[in-house]
């Protein structure tokens, strides 16, 4: 997996999307991160895109107010990236981030546009927008990145190029471009229906599953459905797109208000059969990953592990038929692992007692 700076850094490289209606309502002024996740685009609209391989969807992620650009105020952002089945290489960043008003956008677009060399010639989107070419550094690729407005977001779609292969600027252009530019108007038109009072209805209770909207110390950043693949993406395993007996699934992320630049992302999935739930958790168990000590009303339910290598601390446990998936992570830099694994038992309690 090579490395790559964006706006949105992504440490954990995320199906059908997520299943929307829409509905006339004039008295909306505000969209939300969960229901700005509903228009983010679908596997079905980025697969009809020509000169797009193969690719598969990782979760929705939320990060609230968190990010690399401090110098510009926002509401909150989200982001989805896409990869490659046989190698998980990101080929596909698409984000969107949301501001108090349309102007600010337009200033928060300069802001977090800054990487890159800018297209002169790059075809329009939204209501303003710039497009970035960038040469290819290293293991990291060349890509193409449109950053555009529609009234108060800023939307971002870029599409990575092969990082075995280098080249000179026009061949990257002429293979990339066509394809960015064809994403960034479908995302563009998705995101037309919010500015004129029409917003989609998604499913945010997920009390089938659960799923409280609350934990003790946090504020709810977004939530949204979860497929098997869109789970297998994320946690880069290229040899599944399955699990076996899943019924239903969902994410919540947290942000944790005692550590504000940490975040917590929960997944809740029910299974036919509570062997089935109990295998899901053993996959954790079999990693060669360092084990987090749980008591004992833990310790027959779950497994906690250190993954070291992305600064996460993750729980995943059984109950019945149902499991939850804990990750505590920072985005953009390092979490307090003593204060996280406190909280990762206190969430793991909480959660498997709901």
């Amino acid at each position: 997996m090579f490395p790559f700076t964006l706006w949105l850094m992504l440490l954990t490289a995320m199906s059908s999307g997520l299943q929307a209606q829409s509905q006339p309502n004039p008295q909306i002024t505000q969209i939300d991160a969960t229901t700005l996740a509903s228009v983010l685009l679908t596997p079905n609209e980025v697969q009809k895109i020509k000169n797009i391989p193969l690719v598969n969807p990782a979760t929705i992620k939320f990060y609230g107010r968190l990010g690399t650009n401090r110098d510009v105020i926002f509401n909150f952002s989200i982001a989805r990236t896409w990869h490659r089945p046989q190698n998980i290489w990101t080929l596909i960043v698409n984000a969107l981030t949301a501001f108090p008003s349309a102007e600010a956008a337009k200033e928060g677009l300069a802001v977090l546009s800054r990487e890159g060399e800018q297209l002169s010639n790059a075809n329009p989107v939204g209501d303003q927008s710039i497009a970035k070419f960038q040469e290819p550094k290293g293991e990291e690729p060349a890509f193409i990145a449109y950053y555009f407005t529609v009234g108060p977001y800023v939307a971002q779609v870029t599409v990575f190029g092969d990082p075995n292969v280098h080249g000179e600027k026009e061949m990257f252009v002429s293979h990339l471009e066509p394809a960015a530019h064809t994403l960034a108007k479908a995302q563009e038109e998705k995101m037309r229906p919010l500015l004129s009072g029409t917003i989609p209805l998604v499913e945010r209770d997920f009390s089938s599953l659960r799923f409280p909207q609350n934990l003790a110390g946090t504020t709810l950043l977004g939530s949204a459905p979860v497929t098997p693949l869109e789970w297998r993406t994320l946690e880069k395993d290229t040899a599944k797109t399955t699990i076996a007996g899943f019924q239903k699934g969902a994410t919540r992320s947290f942000h944790l208000m005692a550590r504000p630049e940490e975040i917590a992302r929960v997944a809740v999935f029910t299974f036919d059969t509570d062997a089935n739930a109990k295998a899901f958790v053993k996959e954790l168990t079999a990693r060669k990953l360092p084990k987090i000590p749980l008591p004992p009303e833990l310790k027959n339910n779950g497994v906690a592990v250190d993954v070291t290598q992305y600064e996460i601390l993750e729980f995943r446990g059984a109950k019945g038929s149902r499991s939850v998936d804990i990750l505590l992570l920072s985005p953009f830099g390092k979490i307090d692992k003593k204060e996280a694994k406190k909280d990762l038992i206190d969430f793991a309690k909480q959660l498997l007692a709901y």
